[in-house]
């Protein structure tokens, strides 16, 4: 993780004890940081993978193009 990557805002922003102002602060740096996307991603898909389920379309017995399915609550 780089320098200004904070691990604890990473785990206080996934169990949502941060406050309205740390969550904004946290989610400017997660748009331009792909490494603290990716963990908040990878925890999230750990957390729910029935959000995650992949989809493979298929013709004539071939498949075309993967897709992710995200199910809405």
């Amino acid at each position: 993780m780089p320098e200004q990557c904070n691990r604890d805002l990473i785990l206080g922003y996934l169990s949502e004890d941060l406050d309205l102002e740390e969550q904004l602060d946290f989610l400017l740096h997660v748009d331009s940081c792909d490494r603290c996307r990716r963990e908040i991603y990878d925890a999230r898909k750990a957390q729910h993978p029935h959000f995650y389920k992949a989809i493979t379309r298929r013709r004539k017995g071939k498949t075309i193009v993967p897709e992710i399915e995200f199910e809405v609550a």
